[in-house]
């Protein structure tokens, strides 16, 4: 997405060559231009100031989810992790784009997949799960299945943010709803160290396994993704 200042840029840049055009051509065009030169002052600028507003409660509400989780790294004693957070211009929401910015494997990214576990028909009585996994898994319905006696069912991506406490992308272990139950496939421990997203979709953290285990508040190991190798 062009910033707001390049969009404004480029309308005034329009605005002025029809102008120009259309003091050199004959009436018609000059109305013309005259049309799109109102048309750039009532219209673009206004939707560059949108944007630019928009731009603003985003990048505002980035820096909420970010405090957020640095608060929560201070209350158990991880402030040290802090200065280690990545934060990158261009999102790292999915795990291969995360793997790009740190130029990693995406194997060591740890996703974080949302679920519900509905106890009652009709989901009145949700509780929300997180399972951290490695980058190149994938949840199996049967481990799932026989680990949670239900099928899995994910949380909607506009419903996410509520009931988990943080956005698409930017999911992760540290400040989450009080109800949320953490867990963490056994896909991750193939490694030393792995990266988990930090509130954001444009965030990450390295962390060790054992300062996955210390930190994120998991309930236990769990294995119910396969599609990874050791």
């Amino acid at each position: 997405m062009l910033a707001p200042h390049l969009i404004l840029l480029l309308c005034f840049s329009l605005s002025l060559f029809f102008f120009v055009l259309c003091v050199l051509q004959r009436s018609q065009l000059r109305l013309l231009g005259y049309r799109w030169f109102l048309f750039h002052i009532f219209f673009s600028v206004p939707l560059v100031n949108i944007t630019s507003a928009r731009a603003e409660r985003i990048s505002i509400a980035e820096k909420v989810k970010m405090e957020k989780v640095k608060r929560y790294l201070r209350s158990c004693g991880a402030d040290y992790i802090i200065p280690k957070i990545c934060e990158f211009p261009e999102s790292c929401a999915t795990a291969e784009l995360a793997a790009g910015r740190l130029s990693c494997s995406p194997a060591m990214i740890a996703k974080s997949l949302s679920f519900t576990l509905m106890w009652k028909k009709g989901g009145a009585d949700r509780i929300p799960i997180v399972i951290l996994a490695s980058g190149d898994a994938k949840v199996n319905n049967n481990k799932y299945r026989s680990k949670f006696a239900r099928r899995p069912v994910m949380i909607r991506r506009e419903e996410v943010e509520e009931l988990v406490g943080f956005a698409p992308g930017g999911v992760c272990p540290f400040g989450v709803n009080e109800n949320v139950r953490i867990y963490l496939d056994i896909s991750l421990r193939r490694f030393e160290t792995v990266h988990v997203a930090a509130g954001t979709a444009n965030s990450t953290a390295p962390m060790s396994i054992k300062e996955l285990e210390r930190f994120s508040g998991f309930v236990e190991w769990v294995d119910v993704c396969d599609g990874w190798t050791e």
